[in-house]
């Protein structure tokens, strides 16, 4: 992404002439065509996703306090949360949970790791991305696959392939 590219002139690692090279998503496996089992404790609900490291640079728990706040509001919408569990970030992990556990009932599952990643997407209504900082999120281009409406930060290489308020909204980062 340009950030990382700024990065390194700035330590002056590369001297030669670069390109950016974007993680790659299995198209086959990511692919709004394909028929993906439904997932039945997200039927008749607005399904909004992130997938990421329950740690704090990927901003997991700013993604349980936006389920709260639109918890107030919608009781029609269930927010799924996929990742990891870090064993270096434990206290953060149950900081998570415990905002987790203030939700309303079946309106918000942590799924941890998941090899399931496209059906996931496949079954939700909304992409969000809440990362505080890295260089080409992944899991954007994998919602992009499935054609998702995405939020996002603005990390990485997502003001590049996204456009403000044309495919994407990208906020600052918090």
């Amino acid at each position: 992404s340009r950030a990382v590219e700024k990065y390194y002139q700035i330590k002056k690692f590369f001297k030669k002439k670069k390109i950016q090279i974007f993680a790659p998503v299995d198209l086959y496996q990511f692919n709004k065509n394909k028929k993906f089992k439904k997932i039945k404790f997200l039927d008749n609900k607005i399904v909004i996703t992130s997938i990421s490291g329950i740690i704090p640079i990927k901003g997991a728990l700013d993604f349980v306090y936006l389920a709260n706040e639109i918890l107030k509001e919608f009781s029609n919408v269930c927010f799924v949360l996929t990742g990891q569990i870090i064993s270096s970030q434990r206290r953060y992990s149950r900081k998570v949970i415990q905002e987790i556990k203030k939700l309303p009932k079946n309106n918000f599952y942590l799924k941890g790791l998941a090899d399931n990643v496209p059906e996931i997407l496949s079954n939700s209504d909304l992409f969000i991305c809440t990362s505080k900082s890295e260089a080409g999120p992944i899991t954007v281009l994998e919602a992009i696959a499935m054609d998702l409406p995405i939020i996002s930060t603005k990390v990485g290489i997502v003001p590049q392939i996204l456009k403000n308020n044309t495919n994407a909204i990208i906020l600052k980062k918090n």
